[in-house]
């Protein structure tokens, strides 16, 4: 059962220096307690996808598409509806929680301004004690209510977004770089966290990282992005054994192992998204380019059931070796 449809999104920022076409033409579907993984380079439209979805952008961005949430477009929803969708049925954990926990509230106003916006029947002494229940179901004690956000740790804090995240069992849950700045014992508390909580409360994730490891822990299925398109997606098995896009390729291929010998890179840099290049963005570091790759866009299609890939060549590349794995972009380099 599909819980969110996302079909043509485009969201564009208008600049001094012109339109950036921060998320172009972005289709995907999710089913229920699945996990999502998305991954790509900074810049490459990751975190504005996440705002996206709960319609949180600056004033500046233009958005077009659909998101369609159980049966209905909420980008065509009024900003009343809007707020009652955002943590009833998406609710998003931030990079940063220390960021975005008010340093001059105590962890109790965070929950109490929540339930007060979305649950106002509710008295303060019943709203502190299912806040109180859900610290303790993510691992914290009730007593950190009363802090500041200074007073407790980074994974407390992260522990403590995800909590006021729970509040209202949200059908989707966005998280965006849910681990960043975590050492990796809390970071695999936390991940161990999310991992319980979708089968506790049955719910489905997007979890948005620059961390391949975690998403081969998390994810049922991968889409990988660049310079604002999805290029992979796939389930997890198929990108990571069998990856057939060259970005993607090149993305495994740069993670260091035990077995590692060379350090292996892309060469060049994302495009500018004010002026990407015409044809495939990925073409001016492929080593796989064709001439059609620079005039045309290559469409998002199905190699095989679920695994679709925008690339002329996804067909030959599927039966291919890896380019990246055979250390060939390192000599490239060099």
């Amino acid at each position: 059962m599909k819980i969110i449809s996302v079909k043509d999104l485009k969201i564009y920022y208008n600049t001094s220096r012109g339109v950036v076409k921060a998320v172009d033409g972005v289709s995907f579907d999710i089913e229920r307690e699945e996990t999502l993984g998305i991954v790509g380079e900074s810049g490459c439209g990751k975190s504005t996808l996440a705002m996206g979805l709960l319609d949180i952008l600056p004033p500046s961005a233009k958005v077009s598409g659909e998101i369609i949430l159980e049966g209905e477009d909420i980008l065509r929803k009024d900003d009343e509806e809007l707020r009652k969708i955002r943590h009833e049925k998406i609710a998003l954990i931030f990079q940063d929680p220390m960021t975005r926990l008010d340093p001059l509230m105590r962890i109790k106003d965070h929950f109490l301004e929540t339930f007060h916006s979305h649950r106002p029947e509710l008295s303060e002494e019943e709203a502190l004690k299912l806040s109180g229940d859900l610290l303790e179901a993510v691992g914290v004690s009730r007593e950190t209510l009363n802090y500041y956000p200074h007073e407790l740790s980074g994974g407390m804090r992260q522990r403590t977004m995800i909590a006021l995240a729970l509040i209202f069992n949200p059908l989707l849950l966005v998280a965006d770089e849910p681990t960043t700045s975590l050492d990796v014992i809390v970071e695999a508390q936390i991940l161990q966290l999310m991992n319980n909580i979708k089968k506790e409360f049955h719910m489905s994730i997007i979890l948005i990282t620059h961390n391949l490891g975690i998403v081969a822990e998390m994810a049922d299925r991968v889409a990988v992005m660049y310079a604002g398109k999805i290029v992979e997606i796939g389930p997890l098995e198929d990108i990571f054994i069998s990856p057939v896009h060259p970005y993607t390729q090149g993305l495994l291929g740069s993670v260091i192992t035990l077995e590692s010998k060379n350090l292996v890179m892309m060469p060049g840099e994302p495009p500018d998204l004010i002026n990407p290049p015409t044809g495939c963005r990925f073409a001016p570091r492929c080593p796989y380019a064709l001439d059609i790759c620079n005039k045309d866009e290559p469409p998002l299609e199905e190699i095989k059931k679920g695994h679709s890939v925008a690339c002329f060549r996804a067909k030959e590349l599927a039966e291919e070796k890896n380019y990246y794995l055979r250390g060939e972009a390192s000599e490239r380099a060099d």
